[in-house]
């Protein structure tokens, strides 16, 4: 898990997502992907799983042995970490690095978000078949299962001409207050916070202007989740524009808090979301992924 220096400036991608969740490629070929555009480091963060963790880190060893086998000193990193949604609506999301898959508090909470996941799947396609819209039976037996969200069945209504564009699904159908919506039961952000640490995982929030809340009250809603353990704060994020990241980052590290940054990349070809395109201004970015990574040493 040791950093590999060199003089070369890390390029980096900390919030990836597979096909073990709501991600379009394999981990397979999202390492291909980033090293193709030079990454250093990367991190799957699938939603509620950790299933494709071991595969990420296999593909991972293939693409340093194949940098060093063409004399290529750059490093390829990888974080294993897993994004666990918690609180009202499901709508704080805790980035866990370096967490331990095998405790059994995390299993059984994986359990239970998976089963879970599995009978909303059922239920959203049953409310859109009382809407008179019907899945094709080849994507309907794909679209029950442990790792299935409604951005699968989003995809799927696409694909069937429901909607043009995912985000069309979720305005008529699956947004919440939609006649297809289906609420999930969610873990408290103080009890997804206890269940990272108690497993040794460094806790960050992901993508905090998503949350919708202003300066203040986020500010406050952070002082929080630092009293229960948070970690760090997912400072570069494509949802958080230039004032946002500088007001977010300043916050962040007047609290002592780790700095981190991702894409929030699901391979959608509809979407600005691009592998390894973060927001501007990280000047600190090798600093705070070492410092990350000491962090995932020490829990």
């Amino acid at each position: 898990m040791k950093p590999m220096h060199t003089q070369e400036p890390y390029l980096v991608d900390l919030h990836l997502h597979s096909t073990y969740s709501d991600g379009l490629k394999s981990p397979s070929e999202l390492c291909i992907q980033a090293d193709r555009l030079g990454l250093t480091h990367v991190a799957l963060s699938d939603h509620d799983t950790v299933d494709g963790l071991s595969d990420m880190a296999k593909a991972a060893k293939v693409v340093l042995e194949q940098r060093r086998a063409r004399a290529d000193q750059t490093p390829f990193t990888f974080l294993p970490c897993i994004e666990i949604s918690s609180g009202d609506g499901g709508k704080v999301h805790i980035l866990a690095y370096g967490i331990d898959v095998t405790n059994p508090e995390l299993i059984s909470c994986l359990t239970e978000a998976q089963t879970d996941r599995k009978e909303r799947a059922g239920k959203i396609l049953s409310l859109l078949s009382v809407q008179g819209i019907e899945i094709p039976d080849d994507l309907r037996s794909a679209l029950i299962g442990p790792h299935i969200g409604r951005a699968h069945i989003a995809r799927a209504l696409v694909e069937v001409g429901v909607v043009n564009t995912m985000q069309q699904a979720f305005d008529r159908y699956l947004g919440e207050g939609r006649d297809a919506y289906v609420p999930r039961r969610w873990l408290s952000t103080l009890d997804a916070l206890q269940i990272i640490k108690n497993a040794g995982g460094v806790a960050v929030l992901a993508h905090p202007r998503r949350l919708g809340l202003d300066d203040l009250a986020l500010r406050a809603f952070v002082d929080e989740l630092i009293a229960f353990g948070l970690d760090g704060m997912e400072v570069f994020h494509p949802s958080a524009g230039k004032s946002a990241v500088r007001d977010i980052q300043r916050y962040a590290r007047s609290k002592d808090l780790l700095v981190t940054g991702g894409s929030d990349y699901h391979g959608d070809l509809n979407t600005r979301v691009k592998m390894g395109r973060l927001p501007t201004g990280w000047h600190m970015m090798r600093e705070d992924v070492d410092a990350l990574l000491s962090a995932m040493q020490r829990t």
